[in-house]
């Protein structure tokens, strides 16, 4: 997939994130809810006429790059070609692992993070599990009490 045809995914994507919380904010009828879903189907609205654009001029670019630069330049990389000995598949090897690293540390890091919150919520919801036992362990005392000295004073 070309760089060309993923800022067009990109485009068709943002605006139809655009468009749709257009909708939900006009859906949510206050005056600050309209005023964002009007400017961001507007900007819905400008990202296609962009994305129409961006792919009528690229097709163009296309064109003229085939006629006038030489048939060296329009060569794919080794990547693309097939050359797998290639130093420059070694590093693109790399980088791809690097990457995955990265983000599979960042998953990890995140997912520990929300566990971590989960058990002290729970840990917090038996404090005041506990915590209402004495409550109510302290007031059916206190009945107790004030039952024992009715009688007693009466």
């Amino acid at each position: 997939m070309s760089l060309k045809y993923v800022h067009l995914a990109f485009i068709t994507l943002a605006g139809v994130i655009s468009a749709g919380f257009g909708i939900w904010a006009l859906a949510h009828g206050t005056t600050t809810n309209v005023v964002m879903g009007v400017v961001s189907m507007a900007g819905a609205a400008a990202l296609a006429v962009y994305g129409r654009a961006f792919a009528r001029k690229t097709r163009t670019l296309i064109v003229v790059a085939a006629v006038l630069l030489p048939e060296r330049a329009l060569a794919a990389c080794p990547i693309c070609f097939g050359q797998s000995d290639s130093p420059l598949v070694s590093g693109v090897t790399v980088g791809v692992a690097l990457l995955l690293g990265i983000t599979g540390s960042l998953l990890a890091a995140f997912g520990a993070f929300f566990i971590q919150l989960r058990r002290r919520m729970r840990q917090h919801a038996g404090d005041l599990t506990v915590e209402r036992r004495a409550d109510q362990e302290d007031s059916r005392y206190l009945k107790e009490l004030r039952a024992d000295s009715f009688w007693r004073t009466s």
